[in-house]
């Protein structure tokens, strides 16, 4: 037996623990450095992968005036409506590193002053 087969195990542990530590190290910085803002599913597409079939969600998000787009597999019950909103938390120097939450939907108000211009943006809860 050589060297190699004898001791692999110990490189793929190595691996599946540098591994957790860079996912468990995004969660937490997610929770600790978070800003919020609101963003809209856009595409809804079915995947089918060994062991798993689900939907995979598109949805994209402002912020500070640059658009950043995000996807996730989260379960969500209900049906998906054209403008509704959700809430998108990402860490504040990175929003590249994003998650959506489904739990409440949001709808866009805009609000314009007499000569079309937006003056604010604000996101009501949806009954």
């Amino acid at each position: 037996m050589n060297f190699f087969q004898k001791y692999s195990w110990i490189l793929g542990f190595i691996i599946l623990a540098y591994g957790l530590y860079i996912y468990l190290n995004n969660k937490t910085e997610l929770f600790s450095n978070k800003s919020e803002a609101y963003g809209v599913v856009y595409d809804v597409t079915s995947i089918r992968l060994v062991g798993y079939t689900g939907l995979l969600y598109k949805y994209r998000f402002k912020n500070k005036g640059k658009v950043f787009f995000g996807k996730t597999t989260k379960n969500y019950s209900g049906n998906f409506e054209k403008d509704i909103y959700y809430k998108v938390k990402f860490i504040t120097g990175n929003p590249k590193n994003n998650e959506i939450t489904f739990e409440n939907k949001f709808i866009q108000k805009i609000k314009l002053d007499k000569n079309g211009k937006i003056l604010d943006t604000v996101y009501v809860l949806e009954n």
